[in-house]
């Protein structure tokens, strides 16, 4: 299985955990386009409306450093893990890993948690597609399609939900 991780392969619990899905998150699902394999340089995906709220990304995991990035997102399916860690900017840099490429949304992301031993309390699913999930909902945070997390509500609730997976493994003495 497709259990992509930098640091936490010996079974200790990751610190906290962001599951990220790209489209209708950190763009528009609207001007999201089929990724069949092909490899767009990252301006010209810019310049096409793809990935403009990464930055909004890095704004928000700036003030929770514990938090790792693990992707879900279909293009899991186009890009390597080195070129999804450029595609994120300086979120990239959090990035640990990929859920398994041959599972689905939730079932890849209970996958990947239960692989490594992480507890529902430790992670945040960011995602426009709440009807995919049903075990992780109390997880999940809810990006708009149209305006992917740009939209005020939804930066507060994924600062809400990161600020609460943080508090959690500062006292489980999660380092």
């Amino acid at each position: 299985m497709g259990l992509s991780n930098r640091s936490h392969g010996s079974g200790c619990p990751a610190r906290s955990v962001l599951f990220l899905d790209i489209d209708g998150v950190l763009h528009s699902r609207d001007v999201a386009f089929a990724l069949d394999d092909l490899k767009i340089p990252i301006d010209h995906l810019l310049n096409a409306g793809l990935l403009v709220h990464r930055h909004l990304l890095w704004e928000v995991l700036q003030a929770f450093p514990k938090v790792e990035v693990v992707v879900h997102s279909a293009w899991r399916w186009t890009h390597s893990r080195s070129e999804l860690t450029d595609l994120l900017g300086p979120a990239g840099a959090r990035l640990i890993g990929v859920t398994p490429k041959e599972l689905h949304r939730e079932a890849s992301v209970l996958a990947w948690m239960a692989y490594r031993r992480i507890s529902p309390t430790q992670v945040v699913v960011l995602d426009d597609q709440p009807e995919l999930f049903r075990a992780l909902t109390s997880r999940l945070v809810v990006s708009d399609p149209g305006l992917g997390m740009s939209k005020p509500s939804v930066l507060a609730a994924l600062r809400n939900a990161l600020s609460q997976v943080s508090s959690a493994g500062d006292a489980n003495g999660s380092a």
